[in-house]
C-alpha cells in the first residue's frame, strides 16, 4: 500500500484530506479483495463483490447516506462478448444524486439496483475479441469492486440508461487514468458540446460559466477561451476565485457568496452574451438581468436544486427576462452529441497536452464505503477537482 501512496502522490492525487496526507501510507479500504494476478484462470477468479445498492428513494440530500447501502453480492459468470471488470476508480457526478432522489425521467436503476456510473478498471478475465486481462479500460458499470460488462455496453450499467461501451485507456502523452474520468469523460465531453455546438461561442463574445472550479466548468470555460471569448467564471469563496483567474487564466471571476449582481455590472458592464450554467436556481434568476438582447443561457445543470425537497424546489423571479430581452434558454443532452465523442476527446488531449487547457488533481475517496457519504461533499463544493473513489489500486501498484 506503501507503493500505491507513493504512486499517487508522484500523480499529483495524493492531498491531505483526498487521499492521506502526502508522504504517508494510503488506509487500506481494499485489501479484503481477493489477491490475484491481472492473468488469473476462472477457476480463481471473484464470486462476491461488494457493491454500492440504491435501497430506496432519498428526500433530500441529508437522506442519501441512508439511501443507499454497500452490500455484498454474487459475481455472475462472464458470458459471450463480456469481461470481467476489477474497478480502479469510480466516478461521483451530480447526476447521482438525482438518480438516488428518483427525480430524473431518465434514471437508470431503481431500488434494489447496484449505482452505475462510468468507471476505469482493469480487465481480469475476458471473452470479448481484442479485449485482454490485464487491460486498463474505461465503461459504464455498477459501482462495484468486480462487474461483469459486455464489450459494447450491452447488459452493464450501460444497458440501463449509459452509452459507454468499453474504451481502453490511453495513457501516452502524460495522460493520468484519472483522467478518462473528468477531463476525457462525459465532463469534458458536456463541456466541448456545450460550448462549441450549442453555445456556438464567437471571438469577442462575454461568455460566463458558473460552477466554473469544477469539473464541467472550469473545462467549459477555458474552451471558451481558446475559442476566443471573453470569459467570466463563477465560483464559492475568494480561494476558488483567485484559482479561476491565476491557474485557469480566466478574465474575471464572481463570489457567488456575495453580491452577484454587482459584480457583474463590474466585470461585464456590457452584458453577457452566453451563460453557460451548471447551477440554475437562485444564481440564474440573478444572471438574466444581466444577460445581452438576443443571448443565450446554455443549461449543462441545475446544480443548485438536485438535492432539494420536493417543496423547496426554486420557483424563478426573473422569467419574464426571457421575453423582454429574447433571451434564449437552451438545454442540451449529451445522447444528442454522441456522434462527435471521439472529435472532443481528440481536441481535449491535444490541448491538455500542448499545455492550453488545464485540470486540477482529481479529488480521489478512499475506498467503496466512501461513497453514500461523497454525494453530500459534491452538492456543498466540497470537492477540490473531479470526485471519484478509488475502490481498487492502480495495476502497477500490485
Amino acid at each position: 500500500m506503501a507503493r500505491l501512496s507513493r504512486l499517487l502522490v508522484r500523480q499529483g492525487l495524493c492531498e491531505a484530506g483526498i487521499f492521506g496526507s502526502k508522504g504517508q501510507d494510503a488506509p487500506s479500504a481494499w485489501e479484503h479483495s481477493v489477491n490475484m494476478t491481472s492473468k488469473s484462470s476462472p477457476s480463481h477468479l471473484p464470486t462476491t463483490t461488494r457493491s454500492v445498492i440504491l435501497k430506496r428513494a432519498a428526500k433530500d440530500l441529508d437522506d442519501i447516506v441512508g439511501a443507499l447501502a454497500i452490500e455484498e453480492r454474487p459475481v455472475r459468470e462472464v458470458g459471450l462478448d463480456e469481461v470481467l471488470l476489477r474497478a480502479i476508480y469510480v466516478s461521483l457526478d451530480p447526476a447521482h444524486v438525482m438518480w438516488v432522489r428518483m427525480m430524473a425521467p431518465y434514471i437508470p436503476i431503481g431500488p434494489g439496483d447496484a449505482m452505475t456510473g462510468q468507471v476505469v478498471g482493469e480487465v481480469m478475465h475476458s471473452r470479448a475479441d481484442g479485449i485482454e486481462p490485464g487491460d486498463l479500460v474505461l465503461v459504464s458499470a455498477e459501482m462495484s469492486e468486480y462487474s461483469v460488462v459486455h464489450k459494447d455496453g450491452i447488459g452493464n450499467g450501460a444497458g440501463r440508461g449509459g452509452i459507454l461501451s468499453v474504451q481502453k485507456v490511453d495513457t501516452a502523452d502524460g495522460i493520468t487514468p484519472d483522467l478518462y474520468l473528468s477531463l476525457l469523460s462525459h465532463t469534458g465531453m458536456a463541456a466541448s458540446c456545450g460550448i462549441k455546438h450549442v453555445a456556438n461561442v464567437q471571438l469577442g463574445q462575454t461568455v460566463l460559466v458558473s460552477a466554473a472550479a469544477g469539473a464541467t466548468g472550469s473545462v467549459a470555460a477555458q474552451l471558451a477561451k481558446v475559442m476566443g471569448a471573453r470569459v467570466i467564471g463563477i465560483a464559492g469563496g475568494a480561494e476558488k476565485c483567485a484559482l479561476l483567474e491565476d491557474y485557469y487564466g480566466l478574465d474575471g471571476a464572481v463570489d457567488h457568496r456575495e453580491d452577484v449582481a454587482a459584480q457583474l455590472t463590474a466585470v461585464a458592464p456590457e452584458g453577457v452574451d452566453t451563460f453557460f450554467d451548471n447551477v440554475g436556481g437562485a444564481l440564474l434568476d440573478t444572471v438574466l438581468p444581466q444577460m445581452k438582447f438576443r443571448s443565450r443561457v446554455i443549461i449543462c445543470g441545475a446544480l443548485s436544486d438536485y438535492g432539494n425537497a420536493a417543496e423547496k424546489s426554486y420557483r424563478f423571479e426573473n422569467i419574464s427576462t426571457l421575453l423582454q430581452r429574447n433571451v434564449q434558454l437552451i438545454p442540451f443532452w449529451l445522447s444528442d452529441f454522441e456522434a462527435h465523442r471521439t472529435s472532443y476527446f481528440a481536441e481535449l488531449r491535444g490541448l491538455y497536452s500542448q499545455g492550453r487547457l488545464k485540470v486540477k488533481p482529481s479529488h480521489i475517496l478512499d475506498g467503496i464505503e466512501a461513497i453514500p457519504a461523497a454525494f453530500k461533499l459534491l452538492m456543498t463544493g466540497g470537492n477540490s477537482g473531479k470526485l471519484m473513489a478509488a475502490v481498487g489500486p492502480l495495476p502497477e501498484a500490485r
